[in-house]
């Protein structure tokens, strides 16, 4: 059985809105830039998930509130499931 939990990715933008600040992900010999994010563990909320991974992976501490941009269902990636523990 699939096991989910919730993730947030954060999209952070310079002041003047022009630029936007990204994370490289690694994976063997290939790799993309995708935004900040990670998941949201048991009791942690979305703004503190997204502090948490923002400081994580880019440096960058972000000032709450963080503004909700899409809520929605999560699917595996092929051949890389969640299974329970």
């Amino acid at each position: 059985m699939l096991k989910f939990r919730d993730r947030v990715e954060v999209l952070i933008l310079s002041a003047d809105g022009k630029q936007i600040l990204l994370s490289k992900w690694e994976k063997g010999d290939s790799f993309q830039y995708v935004f900040p994010g990670g998941g949201v563990e048991e009791g942690e909320t979305l703004d503190q998930a997204a502090t948490k991974e923002c400081l994580e992976e880019v440096g960058v501490r972000i000032k709450s509130p963080v503004v909700c941009v899409h809520v929605g269902p999560v699917r595996p990636i092929r051949g890389e499931a969640l299974m329970d523990q």
